[in-house]
């Protein structure tokens, strides 16, 4: 059976406060990034923003072979004219680079409607999947040792199992 692993103290750098999706962008902004986005006319723009935290470990033959984390942000921009879209990417999220993604997105769009942003409600997930223990609440060495523990116990099937890996990996998504 599955045991859990021991809690191990380990001395680990801050870590910078988690973007909140409230505060990724301020309302303002969105507000001129989806005005540029329809200032020659479009039916519909919208603005896509994440922030995303992973972590990823693999043991193999006993040993902790890879270990990777990293951080990615961005914002896309889509602008509806009719039946015809386009899109824009972008990983800085300063309101200059987000107006000329939003630029970008609708430089193939030429349409006259002049359609403006108009609402802004947010809307909340119809399913939570709530977390006891956040991931980054855990230390890696404690990962590390979850992973141990996996191939401890595979191997304790029998003399037949030979080769065991084991992978862990989370991501945090936050979402605008």
């Amino acid at each position: 059976s599955w045991r859990e692993p021991p809690r191990v103290g380990v001395l680990r750098p801050p870590v910078p406060p988690a973007l909140s999706s409230r505060t990724m962008l301020e309302e303002t902004t969105i507000r001129s990034v989806l005005s540029e986005a329809l200032r020659k006319g479009g039916d519909l723009a919208e603005v896509f923003v994440e922030s995303r935290r992973s972590t990823a470990l693999k043991l193999e033959d006993r040993r902790i072979e890879d270990v990777a984390s990293g951080r990615d942000a961005g914002a896309g921009i889509r602008v509806i004219s009719g039946e015809r879209s386009s899109y824009a990417y972008t990983t800085p999220l300063t309101e200059q680079a987000l107006l000329e993604a939003a630029e970008a997105a609708r430089a193939g769009l030429d349409s006259p409607s002049g359609a403006s942003p108009v609402d802004l409600r947010r809307t909340e997930p119809s399913i939570v999947n709530p977390v006891a223990t956040p991931p980054d609440d855990v230390p890696p060495a404690d990962k590390a040792e979850a992973l141990r523990t996996a191939d401890e116990v595979a191997r304790s099937e029998g003399a037949e199992v030979r080769q065991v890996v084991v992978s862990y990996a989370d991501t945090q998504q936050k979402v605008l």
